[in-house]
């Protein structure tokens, strides 16, 4: 990612250079492509950087082997390098449930109770990329912010998720919310009746939930 950013922003800074690379997107592809800069908040933008790259792959190649681009021969190193792909092609992999995850997050029109599901593939998807050790603490924090407690309470009312379990950490969260919902009356008659629909009982034990 950090090679990525400083070919990116290299361009940024350099007119002549952009201009020649325009050149070539225009002679390879019959375009041109932006290049974005990334937001170290923001996996989405992290996601753009190497998706608009990867989309100026050969333009950027022959950009490279042009010897009149006066670019820093440093910033152009990784361009010729197989691994370099290989890592871009691995995070875009890494990198697109999650903007998706993201994006569904912040929706106004997405199904609340499928967000948490959402983030728990990613969770185990992160598990077989070889690249996502050092991205999973960011990952834990990123879903932190975006799995809201309303998503939690959805999903847990849902019938299809009965039997999923309801750990004691998800519990503190979601009775949480609705105490803070609620009056002291309506939230003890909630909690039990949430608790009873999760166990399937009193009231909540037919076959069809």
């Amino acid at each position: 990612m950090k090679s990525a950013n400083i070919i990116v922003a290299y361009f940024y800074g350099a007119n002549p250079q952009l201009a020649l690379l325009r050149h070539y997107q225009r002679e390879v592809y019959g375009q041109e492509y932006a290049l974005t800069l990334a937001c170290e908040t923001r996996w989405g933008t992290q996601y753009n950087v190497l998706a608009h790259l990867k989309y100026s792959k050969d333009a950027l190649k022959a950009f490279a082997r042009d010897i009149s681009n006066k670019c820093d021969p440093t910033v152009l190193e990784p361009v010729n390098k197989y691994a370099f792909w290989a890592g871009v092609d691995e995070l875009l992999d890494i990198l697109k449930p999650i903007h998706e995850a993201q994006i569904a997050s912040e929706s106004s029109s997405a199904h609340l109770g499928y967000v948490k599901n959402r983030w728990s593939q990613i969770k185990e998807t992160l598990k077989y990329h070889n690249a996502s050790y050092d991205l999973l603490s960011v990952f834990k924090a990123r879903r932190a912010v975006q799995l809201l407690p309303i998503h939690l309470v959805v999903f847990h009312l849902d019938p299809k998720n009965v039997h999923q379990a309801f750990n004691m950490g998800e519990q503190t969260t979601v009775f949480k919310f609705i105490k803070m919902h609620t009056s002291s009356e309506q939230y003890i008659r909630i909690q039990r009746d949430f608790l009873n629909f999760k166990r399937m009982r009193e009231g909540f034990d037919s076959s069809k939930l």
